[in-house]
């Protein structure tokens, strides 16, 4: 049984430097780097996602629809609404977690418990306990379940906590896939290589490009219904950011018009390089192969540009339901470094999306400075 307790801010940055990460990181960073780096990506959680006047926001937004559309008010404390730190107590040591409640995909319906960041030992009991005990705590909210990033293969360890009280409806959500570049540079070429090439985008083109990214996501769509569960296109503004590095580019095959690759520099979970935001082929283009080849191309344009390390990775999240985005990043060389898993007696997987935005990053649904849901993914690429 873990005992909760309030965690002060300031003390913080000590445990998020020591949260999960995959351990082949240790291959490409020092314990230094690998320090700063949780802590950067992290820098929001802990700010102003941890801030009472975020906690008040996303309550006083949230609140009054999940009266009127199912008829229950939560608990009105900010913190609660706020990503929020805890202490966790067993008979044996003192552990820390960073949390908060997020609605999948924006639907209020979906409600799940974050655990942004934690440095309890990563084995069965503990994460059954501390899902458990969160579950419990947010229980106003009525969870459906708890939402653990876990570094290296889960196989096991989704085998050993379907048999445990709490968590027997344990599945994974996305897997995280990375490679370096160069370690992916040196790999053969790719069947097709030689039909495709990557335009750079121009400025006047993000609007187009988003629309037409809409376009063959809503193609996709009709054929199968889960696939806004996996991925939602890239908007405009996303395809603005991507412009601006040079990392935004129009796909032709055989010199026809076939999609859009957008690449974004930033990490996650303590990696750093680039992450894969936008890759789509238009129907003509799927189920040949080529999306080997359009990485491919990317790889080289990204090892042309300026301050860019060889030693950075590509590297993507994929819905664990996405078998041909996943057979994509593997076949150049990307392996899964980790995975979000859902932890609970209920899951969230497999249920298609009732409505989604066309924003990338992170799949859930926070409250921002404008007083407004924003639903990001953390991408399918």
């Amino acid at each position: 049984m873990f005992i909760l307790g309030n965690l002060p801010a300031e003390q913080a940055q000590d445990f998020l430097s020591r949260s999960w990460v995959p351990q082949n990181f240790h291959m490409y960073y020092s314990a230094k780097e690998i320090s700063r780096q949780c802590t950067e990506d992290f820098t929001a959680d802990i700010t102003e996602r941890a801030s009472s006047e975020f906690g008040a926001g996303y309550r006083d937004h949230i609140s009054p629809l999940l009266q009127d559309q199912f008829n229950y008010m939560p608990t009105q404390d900010t913190r609660d609404w706020a990503n929020r730190f805890f202490s966790i107590t067993d008979s044996h040591a003192t552990y820390q977690a960073l949390t908060g409640i997020r609605y999948r995909g924006q639907d209020l319906n979906r409600p799940f418990i974050d655990v942004i960041a934690t440095n309890i030992p990563c084995t069965t009991v503990y994460i059954a306990a501390l899902s458990q005990s969160l579950l419990r705590h947010y229980e106003s909210f009525r969870p459906i379940c708890t939402r653990f990033f876990v570094p290296g293969k889960v196989d096991q360890l989704i085998h050993d906590l379907g048999s445990v009280p709490g968590s027997r409806a344990i599945t994974i959500d996305m897997h995280i896939v990375a490679g370096t570049l160069d370690e992916l540079d040196k790999r053969p070429w790719p069947k097709n290589y030689d039909r495709v090439e990557l335009i750079p985008l121009s400025p006047a083109d993000a609007s187009a490009a988003s629309h037409e990214a809409q376009r063959i996501y809503e193609s996709i769509a009709v054929k199968n219904s889960n696939f806004f569960e996996w991925a939602t296109p890239q908007g405009e503004e996303s395809f603005e950011n991507a412009i601006r590095q040079g990392t935004g580019w129009h796909i032709t095959v055989d010199n026809s018009s076939a999609g859009f690759l957008t690449l974004d520099r930033r990490g996650e979970q303590g990696l750093r390089g680039f992450s894969v935001e936008e890759l789509c082929l238009d129907a003509p283009f799927r189920r040949q192969g080529l999306g080997n080849a359009v990485l491919r191309h990317g790889i080289k344009n990204l090892l042309k540009l300026p301050q860019v390390n060889p030693q950075d990775m590509l590297w993507g999240t994929i819905h664990v339901d996405n078998v041909p985005s996943l057979r994509n990043a593997q076949g150049i060389g990307r392996a899964i470094i980790g995975s979000y898993i859902w932890v609970g007696d209920q899951s969230l997987r497999l249920k298609t999306l009732a409505l989604y935005a066309p924003l990338a990053r992170r799949k859930e649904a926070i409250y921002d400075e404008q007083q407004r849901i924003t639903m990001t993914y953390a991408g399918v690429h």
